[in-house]
Formats: C-alpha cells, sequence, structure tokens
C-alpha cells in the first residue's frame, strides 16, 4: 500500500550530500609532467658531468700527459657535451612546463635552476681550461 506516487531517485545525484572534499577547500593542480621530466634530466645531466670531472681529474693524475688528440680526451669532450645537450633539453622541457596551464611549476622551476647550474657550470670549466692552456 503506498501513499502516493514516488518519484524514481535521480542516476546523476550523489548518493548522499556528504563529500570527502569540501566546496570550500581548493584542489592542488597536478604536477607539470615537462617539470619532472626537466628535473630528472637536470639530475642524470649534472650528476654525468660530475662524474666526467672526476673521470678526468684521475686521468690526469695518473697519467703524465693526455695527449690532445687521445682517444681518452675526445670521448670525454664528446660526453660533456652530450651532458650539456640533454641539459639543453631539460631547459626546454623547465619553459614548456612553466607556461603549461593549471598545473604546478615546482617541479619545473627546480628543473629550470638545476639545468643553468650545469649549463654554467660547463662554461665556467671551459673558460677555466681556456685559462690554463694559456699560462
Amino acid at each position: 500500500m503506498t501513499s502516493g506516487p514516488t518519484t524514481p531517485p535521480n542516476p546523476y545525484e550523489p548518493p548522499n550530500s556528504y563529500s570527502a572534499v569540501s566546496p570550500a577547500e581548493p584542489l592542488r593542480p597536478r604536477e607539470s609532467g615537462f617539470g619532472i621530466a626537466s628535473l630528472v634530466l637536470s639530475m642524470v645531466a649534472g650528476v654525468g658531468t660530475f662524474g666526467l670531472v672526476v673521470v678526468a681529474g684521475v686521468l690526469a693524475a695518473t697519467s703524465r700527459r693526455v695527449a690532445d688528440g687521445s682517444s681518452q680526451a675526445v670521448m670525454l669532450g664528446l660526453a660533456m657535451f652530450g651532458f650539456v645537450g640533454l641539459s639543453g633539453v631539460g631547459l626546454a622541457f623547465a619553459v614548456a612546463g612553466l607556461v603549461h596551464p593549471h598545473r604546478s611549476r615546482i617541479s619545473a622551476v627546480l628543473g629550470l635552476i638545476f639545468n643553468l647550474l650545469v649549463a654554467l657550470g660547463f662554461v665556467g670549466l671551459l673558460i677555466i681550461g681556456v685559462l690554463a692552456s694559456r699560462g
């Protein structure tokens, strides 16, 4: 025995009026994929560049003189330029992460800073090398 017509339940209505997130609480934006990639590339380029500087220092300390055209010196130089190129790609990803709308920019900013440090460190090593070869 029904007392009157019942309306069918609305399928689009939430099951209850309480939710885990209050409407007044803003949602945190997701991380930028470009920013994360930039940060990872900066770490790889930084560790690789530091490792190559250590290897070059050990090589220079253990051998009497490393010839400028030797295969060891050429491979170290090419690897160094490769890591700096990787840092350049990381810089491009950082810029892309900064201009990507509605995403968190913290990883893009960190990637930009670390990639700039790698690039500036490489330029500093080049300047030191040029000044050392003159004297």
